[in-house]
């Protein structure tokens, strides 16, 4: 068996080649993850933040109102302090009444469409109904029952009772679903108004039948009938014609305020008081002009007296 000698430098020479071929097998391998692309800070796509950039802070949410607070409102122009709490109530109060309102006009819109609608076929089926007996209406059967045989006259007798049975019939019939559409017709009418007397003592604090009848007052004055007043079940109309009246109730008491209000009296003017002239006063100027027109010496001692004299 032949042995195979190594020398100890060719050991060593050996592993450092090794080692050193695998590190460059390393070094020429691409690092997992990379990629040829351009360095991270320019690969950042624009309008995007770079990953660990802070976020701004969210607002912090409103404080809520509490309950009992009050605020000041006015109504009808006088001033209420009124709690939130109770502004809450009434504003779901409010809405309620509206959602059902909305709701009850469109059922109301429904069940009228759907009554013309059959009134529409009704009054179409009457309206052929008589068309048909129309013809037979002016036949005069004793004439002829005279100038027809038998036979024929028979045959015009039965159809025309044929088609005055269907023309009866179809009106009895339209009378009756008529009949029936009007009751159902107040029967809602009477509901509707009911529903509105439960909330019009909310939106109208005075309210009451005297009330009721001003505002009718009102409306017929305004242009409506009465009957079309009546027919008004909406409280929100109802409140309208209120508020109407309220405000034109205040603007003619501002007119009347104006018209009648009392300017302030001014003092008349008065001739200032002049002094009253005396009799000494008087004198003393006469004799002055005597003195001056005559130059005498009573006429001087005159002057000089009158002077004295004040």
């Amino acid at each position: 068996m032949n042995d195979i000698s190594i020398h100890p430098d060719e050991i060593d020479t050996s592993t450092d080649a090794a080692v050193e071929a695998l590190l460059q097998q390393f070094e020429d391998r691409p690092t997992e993850g990379a990629t040829d692309t351009a360095p991270a800070e320019d690969a950042t796509t624009p309008g995007v933040e770079p990953e660990g950039t802070p976020e701004a802070p969210e607002p912090a949410p409103a404080e809520a109102v509490p309950d009992d607070l009050e605020t000041e409102i006015e109504v009808d122009g006088q001033k209420h302090r009124v709690a939130v709490k109770d502004l809450k109530r009434l504003w779901g109060q409010e809405a309620a009444l509206t959602r059902k309102a909305q709701e009850t006009a469109a059922a109301r819109k429904a069940a009228e469409d759907a009554t013309s609608a059959m009134a529409t076929r009704l009054d179409a089926l009457v309206q052929r109904a008589r068309s048909e007996y129309e013809p037979f209406a002016k036949v005069d059967l004793f004439m002829a029952s005279r100038e027809m045989d038998p036979t024929s006259f028979q045959a015009l007798r039965q159809a025309m009772q044929k088609a005055e049975d269907n023309l009866r019939f179809v009106e009895r019939e339209a009378s009756a679903v008529m009949a029936e559409q009007q009751a159902q017709a107040q029967h809602a009418y009477r509901e509707r108004a009911k529903a509105a007397l439960e909330v019009l003592p909310t939106l109208i604090p005075e309210w009451s039948s005297d009330h009721y009848g001003t505002l009718r007052d009102y409306a017929v004055t305004s242009g409506f009938t009465a009957d079309e007043f009546h027919n008004v079940t909406d409280p929100r109309l109802i409140q309208l014609v209120h508020k109407a009246r309220a405000y034109d109730q205040a603007q003619a008491k501002a007119a009347a305020a104006v018209t009648t209000a009392k300017k302030v009296p001014t003092a008349p003017l008065r001739p200032s008081a002049t002094a009253p002239t005396t009799t000494a006063d008087t004198r003393a100027t006469d004799a002055l002009k005597r003195l001056r027109s005559t130059g005498s010496t009573d006429d001087a001692v005159a002057a000089l007296m009158g002077r004295w004299a004040d």
